[in-house]
């Protein structure tokens, strides 16, 4: 895994906690319901493929559909994304 961002925190106010609760909130929802997606087959995810996870239906869907996703970055939903992606294709 790369580092991407490296932050050292050393005192947060109360609005900044709750800007990072916020974001953690609605990561955990795009991954629950993409989870929720996977296991219901709405969502098809060939485990042999390589997924390009930016240029994938499943982004793009995520990106315009789910109003969670609107509240994160776009690198939030990938880094989202290609952990519930792999975490299927380790389960299975």
């Amino acid at each position: 895994m790369r580092l991407s961002f490296k932050y050292k925190v050393s005192k947060l106010d109360e609005t900044q906690e709750k800007i990072i609760d916020d974001l953690i909130w609605h990561t955990k929802k795009v991954s629950n319901i993409l989870l929720y997606d996977i296991k219901e087959g709405k969502e098809k995810i060939e485990v042999d493929k390589n997924l390009n996870i930016i240029s994938s239906p499943i982004y793009k869907k995520y990106r315009e559909n789910n109003w969670h996703s609107k509240y994160l970055h776009s690198h939030m939903l990938l880094e989202a994304i290609t952990n519930v992606v792999a975490s299927y294709k380790s389960y299975n």
